[in-house]
């Protein structure tokens, strides 16, 4: 009898441990989540993908200049698209120079040209080579000769009335420009300045 019970209490002692023991056998312990999957260096996800912070750089991040989690998250890269590196601003092409065209071409004479003005209208027109001389007027159907003006020469022409001026220059004797004046019937043809060039091309606007 003695034996009996104690057995039986030993099964009730046994049980409880096991009771205690079995279910927690049953918990099975999470394995840690890799933070840099392979497929990210299989294709398609190789070239299209960036790859999570902190994770050896694939062929897309290499691709935009990212390297060992220089990028913040992974976002879709088109193959074969152009990127530029995080944080660079697009640069634009220059713009080419709005330039007037070359009218004439006149030979300078050891860096000097001389200029003989025609007033061919029927008004006066005022003139002044900028650094040179003062605004100076040239009567309706005469002429000037202004000698040896060192380059770069910029002139102005104006009419006192209002009206507007054609100016046509042409090469002459080696080392001078004749320059024309001429009476323009509006806006769009009408010319207030001539400039000469170090090279001797004239432009004018």
């Amino acid at each position: 009898m003695f034996n009996l019970h104690s057995s039986l209490r030993w099964s009730a002692l046994v049980g409880s441990c096991l009771g205690l023991i079995v279910p927690g056998a049953g918990l099975a312990v999470p394995s840690p989540l890799n933070p840099c999957p392979g497929i990210y260096y299989e294709e398609p996800f190789n070239s299209t993908r960036i790859v999570p912070p902190g994770c050896p750089a694939n062929a897309a991040t290499q691709r935009i200049g990212a390297s060992d989690g220089a990028m913040p998250s992974p976002e879709a890269v088109s193959p074969g698209a152009p990127t530029a590196p995080t944080g660079s601003v697009p640069v634009q092409p220059p713009l080419p120079e709005t330039q007037q065209p070359i009218s004439a071409i006149v030979t300078p004479m050891d860096g000097v040209v001389t200029v003989r003005l025609v007033n061919a209208t029927n008004t006066v027109v005022m003139y002044q080579v900028l650094g040179e001389t003062q605004q100076r007027m040239l009567e309706a159907s005469s002429e000037a000769t202004l000698q040896r003006l060192p380059l770069p020469v910029n002139m102005t022409f104006v009419r006192p009335d209002g009206g507007f001026v054609t100016v046509t220059p042409q090469a002459g004797a080696a080392g001078t420009l004749d320059v024309t004046l001429n009476e323009a019937a509006n806006f769009d043809v009408s010319r207030s300045a001539l400039n000469i060039q170090n090279d001797g091309s004239v432009i004018l606007n």
